[in-house]
């Protein structure tokens, strides 16, 4: 058959290539392919190069490129272009090659991307969290605390002013009962006093911490209740952290552990492919919403002490976050039992 005659197979050209990146992985791994499916893949590639493919030759090509992709299975083709470099398909971006990531592949380029992104998420939950840690900590000082500890002096002081004077009724020593009313009086005004600089000091804390500008927050004169709005106005900020904030990072966090385990696994086992990242992205966007949810469901009317099963709800956010399909399912069982419950 002369060269006039012979049709334009240049389409093939790609699947040719392909195959040899296919043989050249089998054969790097050990996996027996076979003399047959060898010889008719090389034989495709010289009568194309050389112009002599004809209707036989490319029969025998599929059907040995279709043998060798079960072989290989579940590797493919598009998986070993994204996680090993190939100079045909591999155009580092100007950014990657500034930073000297340009000799990486597409699956590592993810990876890195997810690392860095899993970085900065961690470091936004750890500061959110550190917030929220403090001021949570000094407004329960002030509101339930520094209260519970002063009622407690005050009790223990009329306790032993009663004792006191029930003792001066059968006693002549008045003068001496006076001293000890005295002494009394003057140690328990301490212990109060004591209580109020503590006051005073862990309102100052919560001004610097609640970050409240001094437009709202006018702590110049404690007697016209400055610090109390400071107080007020962080509980109104705790709030939506605890309920809504929160929850949502650690569902993100949740969502990236697991596409930070899924890549690993992908890449060991050469199965990552470009699709992967679509998935990986929705898979994300669906973690943070399954633990915002959790924030609904568990914290809305609970004061943020919720528990499930002796987890936490932000705990509780991260394993939503990283088993979304744990949630969903959950929803899914909901959402039947009162469909059946409408129906009957």
């Amino acid at each position: 058959m002369s060269k006039d005659n012979v049709i334009d197979h240049t389409y093939l050209h790609q699947h040719v290539d392909d195959a040899q990146l296919l043989l050249a992985y089998a054969s790097e791994n050990g996996l027996s392919v076979g003399h047959q499916i060898s010889s008719d893949i090389l034989a495709s590639r010289y009568h194309f190069y050389e112009g002599t493919v004809d209707q036989e030759v490319e029969i025998q090509f599929w059907k040995a490129y279709d043998q060798l992709a079960q072989v290989i299975q579940p590797v493919s083709i598009e998986s070993l272009k994204a996680t090993k470099l190939h100079p045909k398909n591999h155009k580092p971006s100007f950014f990657a090659r500034l930073t000297g990531n340009a000799h990486l592949s597409q699956a590592q380029h993810t990876i890195r991307k997810y690392q860095l992104l899993t970085l900065v998420v961690l470091l936004v939950l750890i500061m959110v969290q550190v917030y929220w840690l403090i001021n949570t900590k000094i407004v329960t000082a002030i509101s339930y605390d520094l209260p519970k500890q002063s009622s407690a002096i005050k009790e223990k002081a009329l306790s032993e002013i009663k004792t006191l004077l029930i003792a001066a009724d059968s006693d002549e020593n008045h003068e001496k009962i006076a001293d000890s009313l005295d002494d009394l009086k003057t140690l328990y005004e301490d212990e109060l006093a004591d209580i109020d600089k503590s006051r005073v000091a862990y309102y100052q804390a919560l001004k610097v911490w609640s970050l409240c500008p001094e437009s709202i927050c006018d702590t110049s004169d404690f007697e016209n209740s400055g610090f109390v709005m400071v107080q007020q106005t962080t509980k109104f900020t705790l709030e939506p952290i605890q309920q809504y904030l929160l929850p949502l990072l650690y569902g993100w966090l949740g969502a990236l552990a697991y596409v930070l385990r899924s890549l690993t696994r992908e890449i060991s086992e050469i199965t990552y492919t470009s699709e992967s990242r679509e998935h990986y992205r929705l898979r994300i966007q669906l973690g943070a919403l399954s633990g915002l949810a959790i924030g609904w469901f568990l914290l809305g009317d609970s004061g943020g002490q919720a528990e499930l099963g002796g987890l936490s709800a932000l705990a509780i956010s991260f394993v939503a976050g990283y088993s979304v399909e744990l949630l969903f399912s959950v929803m899914d069982k909901m959402v039947e039992s009162v469909r059946k419950s409408v129906g009957s």
